[in-house]
């Protein structure tokens, strides 16, 4: 568990791996992680720099994307 005050510095320290398992998660199975990930980057991507997402772009976009095909519309 991650004390409130260091949730920040926790989540800049370990953004590429949130960034990872979050697109990982966008082909799976279970609408569960799909939707996780889906929330999870939304509250999260606002907050970056171009910078920070600059070399993940394109696979984010283009994952995201597919998930407008996505048969359950809270993942929309």
């Amino acid at each position: 568990m991650v004390p409130v005050e260091e949730e920040s510095s926790v989540l800049e320290e370990k953004w590429q791996e949130i960034l990872k398992e979050c697109l990982d998660n966008f082909k799976a199975k279970e609408f569960r992680k799909r939707l996780s990930a889906c929330l999870l980057l939304a509250e999260l991507v606002p907050t970056k720099t171009w910078q920070q997402i600059e070399g993940n772009f394109q696979e984010l976009f283009l994952k995201t994307l597919a998930l407008t095909d996505d048969g359950i519309d809270k993942v929309k």
